[in-house]
């Protein structure tokens, strides 16, 4: 998850429209990374966050960010009391 798939809709979109990115690709890509890199998988994402904000790259860091909670998420243990699905 480098540059090229952003680089695939940055192209297919006028300068003026957003990105949107819904939960379910959130959570997809947060699967992926969980599946490769396993434990590290948040410090894979929190990283990529940061080398996008480094590069000025606010929407792509914002994205990483939000991919770094879902693994979080993915990864916690049950909360006592809390309901299997």
């Amino acid at each position: 998850m480098g540059r090229s798939w952003r680089a695939g809709l940055e192209r297919n979109r006028a300068p003026s429209q957003k990105i949107v990115i819904g939960d379910p690709d959130i959570f997809h890509a947060a699967k992926l990374l969980i599946d490769k890199h396993g434990n590290d998988a948040a410090i894979r994402a929190a990283q990529r966050a940061d080398e996008l904000l480094a590069d000025g790259d606010m929407e792509g860091s914002s994205v990483w960010r939000r991919i770094l909670e879902a693994i979080e998420e993915l990864q916690r243990g049950r909360r006592e009391g809390e309901p299997l699905n």
